[in-house]
């Protein structure tokens, strides 16, 4: 157990508020903010529902991936 100093405890603070927002903008504009696979950090941010349906075009074109499972609401609840 070690006590943290008052500097780092209110960093700590404001820096879990401010994930806490951003996912709660980006739940409520229904984006979703991913790290590409080719890149080391770099992201992609765009609209949850357009990302879903290339990714899918994307599974079915390619023959390279097999489902599953199919997520339900409240996993993808969960998840986002």
């Amino acid at each position: 157990n070690s006590i943290l100093s008052k500097s780092i405890y209110e960093r700590g603070h404001y820096e879990q508020q401010l994930i806490e927002q951003i996912r709660n903008d980006l739940k409520s504009f229904d984006l979703i903010l991913r790290r590409t696979h080719d890149q080391r950090n770099v992201f992609y941010l765009g609209d949850r529902k357009l990302f879903e349906k290339l990714s899918n075009e994307f599974m079915l074109q390619t023959d390279l991936f097999e489902i599953e499972t199919t997520i339900d609401q409240t996993t993808r609840d969960y998840l986002t």
